[in-house]
């Protein structure tokens, strides 16, 4: 895992930033409604200092244009090295063309997300044409597979897009088993998101096959021993 970055994708960013292989922070929508914090405002000073210069990624979520840049413009303010994150459509399924265009120019660093066609993908091309603020290019692998589609054809395609832009990072979203990280990296990603399922797993990868398997007929044989079964 030496050529890809992982980002932790969630709410406790104290805890996982004493993690060492934790290059960056992502958040969404979703993740954020769960949060003890109302505003992104006290969410970042209350993580700022964990945080500790490394990338982080706070979403916008309204649908019309003006209230977009707004939000924009208030993430923007909480400290620029801050990535504005952006769905590549609104809810209605039109594509947020303005508002990214709107921070290329302002040279906002950028993540337009929930990106799951080649169509996106060039859509996004389009328009962040010009820009030379930092850029990630967030691809739904995960919920793509979901669908039982390859997402390999996606990451790939968005690599070939984007391999002249030096500012752009290509961001494999949707960590569904840690093989995953290793999928990603072979295929050229630079960044992959962990959730927390994903984030507690990771002590996994310093154990061999044996002790896979002893530690899973250990949990057989315990499970069978609170049960108090019989044959």
């Amino acid at each position: 895992m030496e050529s890809i970055s992982i980002f932790y994708d969630g709410l406790d960013i104290e805890k996982y930033s004493k993690c060492e292989i934790i290059r960056g922070f992502t958040t969404n929508c979703s993740i954020f409604s769960k949060s003890e914090f109302k505003t992104y405002k006290e969410f970042y000073e209350h993580n700022k200092k964990y945080i500790n210069n490394m990338p982080i990624s706070l979403q916008i979520w309204e649908d019309e244009v003006n209230e977009i840049i707004k939000q924009i413009n208030d993430i923007h303010s909480l400290n620029p090295s801050i990535y504005v994150k952006i769905p590549i459509v609104n809810t209605l399924g039109k594509y947020n063309s303005e508002a990214i265009r709107y921070a290329v120019n302002k040279n906002i660093p950028l993540n337009v997300t929930a990106i799951h066609t080649l169509e996106h993908i060039s859509k996004a091309k389009e328009y962040l044409t010009g820009s030379v603020a930092p850029e990630i290019i967030s691809i739904f692998a995960g919920p793509i597979s979901d669908l039982l589609i390859n997402p390999d054809t996606f990451i790939l395609y968005a690599l070939e897009e984007f391999k002249e832009k030096l500012n752009s990072k290509i961001l494999w979203a949707g960590c569904r088993e840690l093989y995953t990280i290793k999928r990603a990296e072979l295929l050229g990603c630079h960044i992959i998101t962990i959730p927390d399922s994903m984030m507690e797993r990771l002590p996994l990868l310093k154990k061999s096959l044996n002790e896979l398997t002893l530690d899973r007929v250990n949990v057989f044989k315990n499970d069978a021993s609170k049960g108090g079964y019989t044959v």
